[in-house]
């Protein structure tokens, strides 16, 4: 009887230390990567002329949210089109260092907001930032890793990690980064699918040429 004891308990331990080294191996592979593509966006989160174009779509209602985001050295320009049960609004915000100019475009109105804190940011989407180092070895615990393709593209597609982004909130993200930039080029959150392309240098200066203001009501 105590052999029999001695046999399960030590099945037990076994089956413990088993369970410990594969979640070790599991951290440790996933810290590497995390921490591999974070250096891969580097090169491109200091650059400081870059176009990014996100397409978002609801699923559930079809609802999209169209993004054009342009950047060269203190200029920016953001023009967002958005489709909300067949009701469309473009945004257009032309921003120079912090101020901007925003012209607001739907059916019924076309109204211009200037001199005003800039409200939206050109920025290269980080979703993988992490604030600290052990938030970075928490995430490497709970999140999966998947290795596998997008576009043609070798990517790694990441689940169940916790941003900064969603980092209070109970969204499930799937986030698809290309391996050799460290880029986010799609995300999944429920029923919202974004697609993220992106292009560096070559801005045209024509882009950031603002509409004419006699075309708007301007509002204080």
């Amino acid at each position: 009887m105590k052999k029999q004891k001695k046999k399960i308990i030590l099945i037990i331990m076994i089956l413990i230390i088993l369970f410990i080294v594969l979640g070790l191996i599991h951290t440790i592979r996933n810290f590497i990567i995390i921490n591999n593509l974070q250096k891969n966006i580097e090169a491109y989160v200091s650059k400081n002329e870059f176009y990014i174009k996100t397409s978002e779509i609801n699923n559930d209602n079809m609802n999209t949210t169209f993004t054009d985001y342009y950047k060269k050295d203190n200029k920016e320009f953001i023009f967002l089109e958005k489709n909300e049960n067949g009701e469309i609004t473009v945004i257009s915000e032309y921003i120079t260092d912090e101020k901007s100019n925003i012209y607001i475009d739907t059916e019924e109105s076309a109204i211009a907001k200037l001199g005003t804190q800039a409200d939206m940011k050109a920025e290269i989407p980080n979703l993988l930032k992490s604030n600290n180092f052990f938030i970075k070895l928490f995430n490497s615990m709970i999140s999966n890793i998947k290795k596998t393709e997008y576009n043609e593209k070798p990517i790694y597609l990441i689940s169940n990690f916790l941003s900064t982004s969603n980092l209070f909130d109970n969204s499930i993200i799937d986030i698809y980064v290309e391996k050799d930039t460290g880029l986010c080029v799609r995300t999944e959150d429920g029923a919202v699918t974004t697609e993220i392309e992106y292009n560096f240098d070559n801005i045209d200066e024509a882009v950031f040429y603002e509409p004419n203001i006699e075309d708007y009501q301007v509002q204080e």
